[in-house]
């Protein structure tokens, strides 16, 4: 399947009219990571986001610094999005992100997606919706641990 066609099956991206689409596929840049190896590290400046294209990581933080405890907070595959909240505020990233397998990942930047989110709202709208539901798992998740 081609990254327009993948593309077109999510969500987030699946109503956009076709020029759209076809100018975001066009920044989009494919990248490989072996297994264990970090896609996104937390506390790092954030200039991208991701969607998982094929194989598998999850996303964990540091509940503990000081002794090094982790808690693994999702686990994504194909078609799922993340390094997006940090990239609407500005923020460093708030977790890790490790390839469990090797994976291959389509990397949207910022001035990209910012682009893309000015000119449709319907994908504002979406982005929004995703990230308030991501906060509320987050929060979520935090408060267990």
């Amino acid at each position: 399947m081609n990254t327009y066609s993948f593309l077109a099956t999510l969500p987030l991206f699946d109503d956009l009219p076709a020029q759209l689409l076809q100018d975001i596929v066009t920044s989009i840049v494919k990248r490989s990571f072996a297994s264990g190896e970090v896609i996104v590290k937390q506390g790092d400046r954030a200039e991208e986001c991701f969607i998982v294209l094929s194989g598998g990581a999850i996303v964990s933080y540091e509940v503990a610094p000081a002794i090094g405890k982790t808690a693994v907070i999702a686990t994504l595959s194909s078609g799922d999005l993340f390094g997006e909240i940090a990239l609407l505020d500005n923020s460093a990233r708030a977790a890790d992100v490790i390839a469990t397998e090797p994976t291959e990942c389509l990397v949207i930047r910022k001035e990209n997606i910012r682009r893309l989110a000015d000119n449709n709202h319907t994908f504002a709208l979406r982005l929004l919706t995703l990230v308030v539901t991501r906060l509320s798992e987050m929060e979520k998740q935090a408060s267990t641990h």
